[in-house]
């Protein structure tokens, strides 16, 4: 602070008017470098200060940007949680219906299952009735050639010597002779009718055997038909299966990421309710809140003291010129 002592204003009177007014000069010039060494250290006051209360200021505007992005981020966090909330409703019901489909699936599948295994079983053996078909032929064809055979011997017995023997006794008369032949019409017509039966039982055998082998034809086609159906709902059961499981475990990462923001929401709400019950009873909603507003206020304080000794600087600088001016010797 600028120092005036009594005898530096009152100089001494046996001196002559130059070496007075050399003193006095010299006693400005010391008072302006005490103000302007005052000055310069008032503005590097007002300097630090201004750059503090800058300081604050941003530090102030960053809290504030930073309060804006948590709320935005919360935000979006409860607009996921509905989101996430909705999707697990809609994969749930999906789920549902896949396992309805997929029951319904196994369902169709026993059936085919069963169908197929009932034709199997129930199918006649198409192989032994052709191998009984071959045989009966194959005895008919020997039974004609027989007949033939014995047919041609009976009616030519020269053909055969060794069948052949002559008949001793008397040669019969017309009546035994007309009795023979009718004998041996009727073994003949008796022989026919056995033929006739052999061929009615070969027609019989043939329709079943066509009918059987008709039925055996339809019945592979049937069961390749149902061999390719259960091919293809097996293939449709697998993919259900794939796409069941992969919708498993995407609602599996839903759920955990659903889980994760459900507990960070019960945090948040918590914390709001503990804000609100200590607003309510005058108290600062969180600690950090607390100690952000004590470093405002301290911030504040901080700003006004700079700002009361700007303006006791200014006063005091008033002050000085102001005697400066009043004890000025006039020219």
């Amino acid at each position: 602070m600028l120092r005036v002592t009594a005898r530096s204003l009152n100089p001494d009177p046996n001196r002559n008017p130059q070496s007075q007014l050399h003193h006095h000069f010299l006693l400005q010039m010391e008072s302006i470098e005490a103000l302007n060494r005052l000055i310069s250290n008032a503005e590097g006051a007002m300097t630090a200060s201004r750059k503090n209360y800058e300081a604050a200021i941003a530090a102030r505007n960053n809290t504030g940007i930073m309060l804006i992005d948590r709320n935005d981020e919360l935000a979006v966090l409860h607009e996921k949680a509905h989101l996430q909330e909705a999707q697990i409703a809609a994969g749930t019901m999906e789920l549902g219906l896949r396992d309805n489909e997929t029951r319904v699936l196994r369902l169709q599948v026993t059936e085919l299952e069963r169908s197929i295994h009932a034709t199997r079983v129930s199918m006649p053996d198409v192989e032994g009735i052709d191998k009984e078909v071959a045989s009966l032929k194959t005895d008919l064809y020997k039974a004609r050639h027989a007949s033939e055979v014995l047919s041609d011997n009976l009616e030519d017995p020269s053909a055969n010597a060794a069948r052949a023997r002559l008949l001793g006794g008397k040669i019969p008369e017309k009546d035994e002779l007309v009795a023979k032949l009718q004998s041996l019409e009727d073994r003949l017509s008796m022989k026919k009718d056995a033929l006739l039966d052999k061929s009615t039982v070969l027609d019989e055998v043939s329709q079943l055997t066509d009918a059987l082998r008709g039925e055996a034809a339809d019945g592979r086609a049937t069961g390749a038909q149902l061999a390719a159906a259960a091919n293809s709902y097996q293939q449709k059961l697998r993919a259900v299966t794939r796409k069941m499981m992969a919708t498993i475990s995407e609602l599996s990462l839903y759920q955990a990421t659903a889980l994760k923001l459900h507990a960070n929401k019960e945090e948040l709400e918590h914390l709001l309710e503990a804000a609100r019950q200590r607003l309510a009873a005058g108290q600062a909603p969180t600690d950090e809140a607390e100690l952000e507003w004590d470093s405002m206020c301290r911030q504040e304080q901080t700003v006004e003291e700079l700002r009361r000794q700007r303006d006791e600087v200014a006063a005091i600088l008033d002050a000085k010129g102001a005697v400066q001016h009043s004890t000025a010797d006039a020219r």
